[in-house]
C-alpha cells in the first residue's frame, strides 16, 4: 500500500503537470513519474491525447476524479490503446470530460454529500460522496462511476483533485464495443 505521502507527491506532480504551475526543482513530467500503484501516467497520456489538459489550464473552477494508473489497467484489454488512437479521440474525451466536475468537491471535508453537478462538457450529473467512496449517475439514472478515494485531495483556490480507484464509464458505448 501507497504511504499517504507517496499519494500526495504523485497528485502534486499531476497538478503541476495539468496547470502550469510555476516551475518547481522537483517538478517532473508524470510520464517520468513511476509512483507505485498510484500514479497517474496514463491518466496524464490520455488528457494530452484528447486536448483535455489544455481546456483545464484554462477552466476556472472544477474537481478532477483522477483514476490512477491501476484503475486504468482495470479496462478491457487494448482499451487504452484504443482510446489513443486519433480516430476515437471523441470518445476519448466523453469519457475523460466525465471526470471534469465543474464545482468544487472535497472527498475530505464532506462526509456525506449529493449534488447535482455539470461535466466540463455540460452533461448533468447526480454525484453522491461518502467518505471514502465516490457514486456518479446521468441524468437518466445510469450509474457511471462507483469508486473509492485512494488518496488525499490535493487543493488550491479553484481546483480539487481527488485520486480514485475507478474510471467512469461511457453510457453511450454499446457492448459491441467492448463495454
Amino acid at each position: 500500500m501507497r504511504s499517504p505521502q507517496s499519494q500526495d507527491q504523485s497528485l502534486a506532480i499531476l497538478s503541476r503537470t495539468i496547470f502550469k504551475n510555476p516551475p518547481d526543482p522537483e517538478r517532473a513530467h508524470m510520464t517520468e513519474h513511476r509512483a507505485p500503484d498510484g500514479s497517474f501516467n496514463i491518466l496524464n497520456s490520455l488528457l494530452k491525447a484528447s486536448s483535455l489538459d489544455i481546456v483545464l489550464q484554462e477552466k476556472s473552477l472544477f474537481t478532477l476524479l483522477a483514476p490512477t494508473d491501476a484503475a486504468f489497467t482495470k479496462l478491457p484489454a487494448g482499451e487504452i490503446d484504443s482510446l489513443s488512437q486519433e480516430q476515437y479521440k471523441d470518445r476519448l474525451v466523453s469519457l475523460l470530460s466525465r471526470h471534469v466536475i465543474s464545482t468544487l468537491i472535497s472527498s475530505t471535508s464532506l462526509a456525506t454529500c449529493s449534488i447535482e453537478a455539470k461535466t466540463v462538457e455540460q452533461e448533468t450529473v447526480a454525484i453522491t460522496v461518502q467518505g471514502k467512496w465516490i457514486s456518479m449517475h446521468s441524468a437518466t439514472g445510469i450509474q457511471l462511476l462507483d469508486a473509492s478515494v485512494v488518496g488525499n485531495d490535493i487543493k488550491s483556490s479553484n481546483r480539487v483533485i481527488i485520486p480514485i480507484n475507478a474510471v467512469a464509464i461511457n453510457e453511450n458505448i454499446n457492448a459491441s464495443e467492448g463495454w
